[in-house]
């Protein structure tokens, strides 16, 4: 700081200001004194001084930290303050090291930090960012006001923005969230400048608590009690955790309209005290002053009891006005376990709070993680069994309410509470009705945590499948929006205020089968969830909406993908050790997966105690062919083998049928598509075709979405033998087995649907090199560079592959 006080008054200053050191630049002639207060907690060096600046070496104790630190202060006249820059910038040429300059530096660095009757001189703005160059400084960002200085003149008034902060790379990089405030001037003409090396911590969320002082009132109990005793379920754990859901939903609203804030309400009651008490008379006023006193002892009362349940200070009970202690030790307390900063395993500090939350867990889950740990069971057969088999029994006996009671009112009645914000003394007062479901909730769990590892086993594979099921959408009435597990990206929807929280997805739905509505998704939902949303395909018949194994492409849950999901979800999982439990000479195993046959039938060798005849083999696999070409046949009447075969050149007739060509392109960054279907008569000749641009899950959703799309165009044309063709095999395939995947299980039943209404219809595999044309359109319509009349004035290149694709 600047100041013209005396070196003893500098010191009394320090006193005041609770500092432990200072170092003070003596005055020069008519100049003021630099003074730099700082505290034991940091290590400062000066390492140069003069009337202008102090630059000083500061080391955080706390972190160990070193950097540079430079306090000035710019000479008002420009002819001195032009020489002070190149001595700034001579004090560092270390550009590794950290160094920050900051203070009073009387420049501005453009015009727009100035108000006032003249601009500012050029050259003096040109001159100081000269010096920024040459030092390798940027000027950090100032918030809180726009202007440090104001001349305070009723007219000719002058602002600017003089006092700033200066920093190098390497500073930046040892304190990337620090940030530079000011604060509002009260007496002098410059605003405070406060320099913070890291951003404040955010406030969490307000949380329920039970708090003491709501005892009081005689409404508690019975309020608590009424709510425990609404909520009925055999369900001992699960009971327990409605009843206190229910409990804190009803405190918290009667909360609210029962107390207000004991420091505001104190503050309001001694300023009408204060009133009362300096009127000319009281005559009539006793009984209200009385009032008032009563009131204002309640709320010490209260104020007392909110903050000696969170100081946790076992020696010392509310009832003897320590409200200031019992709040300097939760704030001292908050302070300690604030963690600010966190040390990397390289060595380095971390200081951004979402970093540090993500740090936690790796290194506490590395710590306790263990790799093929040594068996302890020889170890421990060298101890002396000290449990006797009565102390064993004793011990697995059922818990008995004694027991129970005991241990409920052991509890720290303000001891910190659970995640439920309940602490002992809610369960100690509310003992009496709430004994019998705390008992059977301890049996519950005491069984649970006793039952075999078999049934514990097959408990949580019901629980994880049911966890990772998804929802196919259909008509949507079935599923929750935010609950359920219904988008493509298998994750849940955060809940938003727009909908209520039972709200079904089909409040999303046009009505009478109209598709998603758009405008109101987008208006509800950021972009990053409209966009999954809209990439759902709904199917045009409706039905019912059913559960998937999302993680298999047909839906059927497998135990080799719910292994795999279950090890990627808990990556901590070991899987050393071999899953057989046959002890079989390794070399019996090895010879057998070495043998030079198909995998099946060394699993037959082994299990079976036989081999495969090849002659076998061949036999069924012409069977099954033959299977395959007779329900072709069955379901596509009109077609014949050689065009269901679908090989590489088309062996149909198309005299007097159409032919539509269907492909879709696919955007993977985005999830954009564009769906196109072409259609030609049997002499190749282009007669009409349609785009469209979308959000699609897929690729194999966007090339069913373009099949449904070119059919249902075709029946609504009325036309008659038209034959489709698409290059996407998983599709065509689809169509006719049984093997549906359920990401386009809703589009196949339409197109399904389709068929049967138009007997005239076919669907055709062809090689992609056949379908150059719908695969042409599709591309350039998801680049948007697709003329709007392509398909009445085809482009030179369009003409040219349907020449070729004749």
């Amino acid at each position: 700081m600047e100041t013209k006080a005396r070196r003893n008054n500098v010191e009394i200053l320090r006193r005041k200001l609770r500092f432990d050191r200072v170092f003070v630049v003596e005055a020069n002639g008519r100049s003021g004194r630099l003074a730099l207060f700082w505290k034991n907690s940091v290590v400062v060096q000066v390492l140069d001084s003069c009337a202008n600046f102090i630059h000083s070496a500061i080391q955080l104790s706390s972190q160990g930290l070193v950097f540079l630190m430079t306090f000035m202060y710019g000479h008002p006249d420009f002819s001195d303050r032009r020489h002070l820059w190149p001595i700034i910038s001579n004090l560092n040429h270390d550009t590794e090291v950290p160094w920050s300059c900051i203070g009073d530096m009387n420049e501005i660095l453009h015009q727009s930090e100035k108000d006032g009757v003249r601009p500012h001189s050029n050259l003096q703005i040109e001159e100081f960012r000269n010096f920024l160059d040459s030092a390798g400084f940027s000027d950090m960002a100032l918030q809180g006001g726009r202007f440090t200085w104001c001349n305070n003149r009723d007219y000719g008034c002058v602002r600017e923005r003089i006092d700033r902060c200066l920093f190098n790379e390497a500073w930046n990089f040892l304190f990337p969230s620090a940030w530079l405030e000011t604060v509002p001037v009260v007496e002098s003409d410059h605003s405070p400048l406060i320099l913070r090396f890291c951003k404040p911590p955010s406030k969490s969320g307000k949380f329920f608590k039970f708090e003491q002082f709501w005892l009081e009132n005689d409404e508690c109990l019975p309020i608590i009690q009424e709510a425990w005793q609404e909520t009925n379920s055999s369900d001992g754990l699960r009971a327990i955790s409605h009843k206190i859901n229910e409990v804190s939903a009803k405190l918290q609203v009667w909360e609210k309209n029962t107390f207000k804030r004991a420091d505001k309400e104190i503050i309001i009651l001694r300023k009408i005290l204060s009133d009362l008490s300096n009127d000319v008379s009281l005559e009539g006023r006793i009984d209200q002053v009385r009032c008032i006193k009563r009131q204002f002892a309640d709320l010490r009362k209260q104020e007392e009891q909110f903050w000696e349940s969170r100081a946790r200070v076992k020696w010392l009970r509310s009832g003897d006005k320590n409200t200031r202690f019992f709040h300097t030790v939760t704030m001292q307390r908050r302070n300690i376990n604030r963690i600010s900063s966190i040390q990397l395993s390289n060595g380095e500090w971390e200081i951004d709070e979402a970093r540090i939350l993500e740090v936690f867990p790796g290194f506490y889950s590395d710590l306790f993680t263990s790799i093929n740990p040594p068996d302890p069971s020889f170890r421990l057969a060298s101890f002396p069994v000290r449990v006797s088999n009565a102390m064993n029994s004793a011990l697995m006996a059922r818990v008995s309410m004694d027991e129970l009671k005991s241990a409920v009112f052991g509890l720290g009645a303000l001891k910190a509470p659970g995640p439920d914000g309940m602490n002992g003394l809610f369960f100690q007062k509310g003992w009496d009705f709430m004994k019998s479901d705390l008992l059977s909730a301890t049996h519950q769990f005491m069984e649970g945590f006793n039952s075999s590892w078999c049934w514990s086993s097959l408990l949580d594979g019901i629980d994880f499948i049911k966890t990772n099921l998804s929802w196919v959408v259909k008509d949507g009435l079935s599923i929750n929006i935010w609950g359920d597990y219904w988008l493509p990206t298998h994750a849940k929807i955060p809940y938003c205020t727009a909908l209520s929280r039972d709200a079904n997805v089909a409040s999303l739905i046009r009505p009478n089968g109209g598709g998603w509505d758009t405008q109101k998704i987008l208006g509800i939902f950021y972009r990053a969830t409209a966009e999954p949303i809209l990439s759902i395909p709904l199917p045009w018949l409706g039905g019912d909406d059913y559960r998937i194994w999302h993680f298999n492409s047909n839906g059927e849950y497998l135990v080799k993908s719910g292994y795999w999901v279950a090890f990627n979800s808990n990556p901590n999982l070991s899987c050393s050790g071999s899953s057989s439990s046959f002890n079989l000479d390794p070399l019996l195993w090895k010879w057998i997966w070495n043998l030079q046959v198909p995998n099946k039938a060394r699993n037959n060798f082994y299990f079976n105690q036989s081999a495969l005849n090849p002659s076998a083999v061949i036999i069924s696999v012409a069977e099954k062919a033959h299977e395959f070409m007779e329900c072709t046949l069955n379901y596509f009447p009109e077609a014949t083998p050689s065009s269901l075969s679908a090989s590489v050149a088309r062996t149909w007739a198309l005299n007097g049928f159409y032919r539509c060509n269907v492909d879709a392109d696919f955007q993977e960054s985005s999830h954009l598509c564009a769906l196109t279907f072409v259609l030609r008569d049997d002499r190749g000749a282009l007669l009409t075709g349609s785009v469209n641009r979308f959000w699609s899950a897929s690729p194999l959703v966007a090339e069913a979405l373009a099949l449904r799309e070119g059919i249902c165009a075709c029946a609504n044309l009325s036309l008659e033998g038209v034959y489709f063709e698409t290059d996407c095999q998983v599709l065509y395939e689809a169509l006719l087995g049984d093997s549906i995947p359920w990401v386009i299980e809703p589009i196949i039943a339409d197109i399904k649907s389709l068929l049967q209404q138009n007997l005239s219809f076919s669907v055709h595999w062809i090689l992609r090199s056949l379908n150059v044309v719908a695969d042409w359109v599709a591309r350039r319509a998801l680049k948007q560079t697709l003329p709007p009349l392509w398909s009445i004035f085809p482009p030179v290149d369009l003409k040219r592959l349907l020449e070729v694709s004749l």
